[in-house]
């Protein structure tokens, strides 16, 4: 996904497995252009820690941590 911004995710399914969770989705996003999407803060990884799934009526809302 390098050279990719994304700005749109939808969830199409999350379920348990018996190694934890499975989630299948899309994401919708367009090519990196600087001019219009100017680098602030590089991302280095994306963590486990504090990491957390909640299912609301028909919506998943996901909060993850950004190692930066």
């Amino acid at each position: 996904v390098e050279g990719l911004v994304f700005s749109r995710f939808k969830v199409e399914s999350l379920e348990k497995t018996g190694e934890g969770l499975k989630l299948k989705g899309k994401a919708f996003g367009e090519p990196l252009n600087l001019e219009k999407h100017p680098s602030k803060v590089e991302i280095k990884a994306v963590t486990y820690h504090l990491m957390e799934v909640k299912r609301e009526d028909s919506r998943f809302l996901v909060r993850v941590l950004f190692d930066i």
